[in-house]
């Protein structure tokens, strides 16, 4: 008897398999146009908690704080603080002498 000759047996070790299994990075990373990388922020850093709206996707969310960084003309770093069900929060570093600026930001979103 002859084995079964289906795709399973044609396929290689190590392919992804096709384009649409690729991993994406997080949607609210690519709302966040005026992101920038922890090295490109100016030390010593401070950082502070911005949560979005009750139910508000991340993806808004950041958006919003994204264009109040923009007003501010501040750069920052996010790292999204995971194990918050129905908003999303974040923990935003900027420089430590634009630590103020950073927190009326995020008073005036709420």
């Amino acid at each position: 008897m002859n084995r079964s000759q289906g795709k399973g047996g044609r396929r290689y070790p190590g392919r992804d398999g096709g384009r649409g299994n690729k991993k994406k990075g997080p949607d609210w990373r690519r709302q966040t146009k005026h992101f920038v990388e922890l090295v490109e922020i100016t030390p010593p850093h401070q950082t502070a908690v911005f949560s979005g709206s009750f139910r508000e996707p991340k993806s808004k969310a950041m958006y919003r704080f994204d264009q109040e960084m923009a007003k501010h003309q501040l750069k920052y770093h996010a790292i999204e603080i995971t194990g918050r069900l129905l908003t999303g929060a974040f923990e935003v570093t900027v420089s430590e002498s634009q630590i103020d600026s950073l927190k009326n930001a995020i008073s005036s979103l709420r």
